[in-house]
Order: structure tokens, then C-alpha cells, then sequence
């Protein structure tokens, strides 16, 4: 099969997944494309990303970890706990979830140890519903349901509105091609086709929350002062031209959609990012996109040559993590 071709099977139903192969650590997610547009039924493709990761544990005299992150991690399980506890008893799922199990466990010390920073737009929530939902959702639960609706809504707890994809991505560790209640397996994007280009993570060294910049993006376009219908179609000819494997059309498109970014969306965009977000443009250095909701965390940046744009980022003092570069971008 083709890099970037995209396979058949679906993961519509929990059946579909092959649950004795699923680990017990639960890596971060990237949304490479699709943030915001995905609200009114664009395309998105997301992936995991194995730089940072997170599983469920014990905290114990025997443990080496921050012991004072471990008791936040805790309380917050705990909280989270008791809100799924009540949700179950008010039959709000359909699907059954061990909530006395895990409020036992909570009690004992159970907390989510993890490298995914929280607010950056990495998918930390994600990766410990996915944890959750592997530990304490009940085998005999229907395996016909939608495994992403699920994921959903035990996420909600903390985005208010949660699309199911950060958890999904986590639990089934696949890159997925997302449109609207199509879900589709896609192998690894591949955007060196030069060997010289690569995709690395801008740290804006703040944090962000989720709702009231999606609130603010839905009121913007509401007022038609965000033209929704354009960022859908330049989204989904970027996401088809990369799928298809037509990098002329990609690297043509993406100067395009990071253009835009900055024009509509600067609110999602931190004040000392927006100069060298421009000279990337300009400069054809790098193109700049929203990673998530934006507003901080970490930005993308895809480089039409990644040593340029390494030294780039370096001379302005910014700490870049690499995602793709040359070297495996092949």
C-alpha cells in the first residue's frame, strides 16, 4: 500500500479493536489538521504522538515520582470519580462503567503518571479516558455501540463538549482520518518527500483552556466574521492532497491555511508567536498552525527544510520538539 493511502476498515464499533493487543500506556495525540473546521463536519486527521505518554498507577512508598503531582493527580481522579459515579446511577451512559471499582482505587492512591502537558493541546484528558475506559468499563458491555461517543462522554467532565477523537487516537494508537461519524484508519503522514522537509511542535511556554476559545471561534462565525465554509474547503484540499500523496499541492495549500490562521484567528495565536509566525510566510522558513484550540501550548510548524527552520526557532529563543524530521521522515 501507498504512504498516506488510506485503509478500509473502520473503528465504528468496539468490536472492530482487539482488546488483548491494547497496552497499558496511553501516548498523546496530535490533531494535525481539522482544529475548529471539525465543528462543522470538516476533515481532521490526528495522530499519536510517542514523545509524551501516560498510564494509571499506585502511588507507594516504593514509586520514584513527584510525589506532590501525584496527589493532585489523585484529588483530581478522585473528583472525576465521583462525577462519573453519579452520571452511572442516573443511567446517563449506555454502557456500564465499574465507577465503585475506581473510586475504591482512587481511594487507595490511584493517579494518572504522565509526560503530557496539560492546556498544550497534546491531548492529556485524552490519554487518561482511554486509560480509564480500558480499566474500568465492563467487559459485558455492548461492543456495538460507537466507541468514539463513549469515549465522549466521559470526557465531557473536562471540555464541557468533548468529540471523542484525543481519547480514541489514545486507546486505538492509530493515525485516523476523521468525517463527521466516519472514522477511518490512514498509515503514519509522510511530509518528506525531499528528505529535506520536517514537522516539529512550537512550546509558547503558556497554557490554555479549551471552551471559551471554541465559544469565541462559534460566535465569530456565527456573525460571519470567521468564514467557516472557506477553512473547510482549504482543510480538506490540504488533508486530500497529503492522503493522496500530491506534496506539490500540499506544500503549495499550507502557506494558505497558516495565512488564514493568522489573519482570523489571532485570538487562538499568543502575542509573541504572531512575528515569527509572519516571517515564516515570508521568509518560506516554516507555516505555522494551531495545534488544537490554540491560545497556547504548543503551535505546528511544517518546514520546507527542517535544518533551516531548526536554526530559525533556535536564534529566536524557542524551544522546538521535533515530531517528523529527515532523518524518519522516509
Amino acid at each position: 500500500m501507498k504512504p498516506g493511502k488510506v485503509q478500509k476498515n473502520c473503528f465504528n464499533a468496539m468490536q472492530q479493536i482487539d482488546e488483548s493487543t491494547i497496552k497499558t500506556r496511553y501516548y498523546a495525540k496530535l490533531m494535525l489538521f481539522g482544529e475548529y473546521s471539525i465543528i462543522y463536519n470538516s476533515k481532521a486527521l490526528t495522530v499519536p504522538f510517542k514523545h509524551f505518554s501516560g498510564e494509571l498507577s499506585i502511588l507507594d512508598d516504593n514509586k520514584y515520582t513527584v510525589t506532590e503531582y501525584a496527589k493532585n493527580s489523585n484529588a483530581q481522579l478522585q473528583l472525576y470519580a465521583q462525577h462519573l459515579h453519579k452520571k452511572a446511577i442516573n443511567n446517563a451512559f449506555n454502557f456500564s462503567i465499574d465507577t465503585q471499582q475506581l473510586i475504591d482505587d482512587t481511594e487507595r492512591g490511584l493517579y494518572f503518571e504522565s509526560t503530557i502537558p496539560q492546556g498544550y493541546g497534546a491531548g492529556s484528558s485524552g490519554a487518561l479516558i482511554a486509560a480509564i475506559y480500558n480499566k474500568y468499563v465492563l467487559k459485558s458491555a455492548d461492543k456495538t455501540g460507537d466507541l468514539r461517543k463513549r469515549l465522549a462522554a466521559m470526557e465531557n467532565f473536562f471540555h464541557g463538549q468533548s468529540s471523542g477523537i484525543d481519547p480514541l487516537v489514545s486507546f486505538v494508537n492509530k493515525a485516523l482520518l476523521v468525517e463527521g461519524d466516519n472514522l477511518q484508519v490512514v498509515q503514519k503522514p509522510n511530509f518528506s518527500p525531499t528528505n529535506k522537509e520536517g514537522l516539529f511542535l512550537i512550546d509558547t511556554q503558556q497554557t490554555s483552556k479549551t471552551e471559551p476559545l471554541v465559544r469565541h471561534f462559534m460566535h465569530q462565525t456565527k456573525n460571519k466574521l470567521i468564514d467557516h465554509h472557506f477553512l473547510q474547503k482549504l482543510n480538506n484540499s490540504v488533508i486530500d492532497s497529503l492522503l493522496n500523496t500530491d506534496y506539490q499541492q500540499f506544500w503549495n495549500l499550507l502557506p494558505k491555511l497558516s495565512e488564514w490562521q493568522l489573519n482570523s484567528m489571532q485570538r487562538m495565536i499568543p502575542e509573541k508567536i504572531v512575528t515569527h509566525w509572519k516571517k515564516g510566510i515570508e521568509q518560506e522558513v516554516c507555516f505555522m498552525k494551531l495545534c488544537g484550540s490554540g491560545g497556547g501550548g504548543y503551535m505546528l510548524a511544517f518546514a520546507p527544510n527542517y535544518e533551516r527552520a531548526r536554526d530559525f526557532f533556535n536564534y529566536a529563543n524557542l524551544t522546538i520538539i521535533p515530531v517528523q524530521t529527515p532523518s524518519d521522515g522516509s
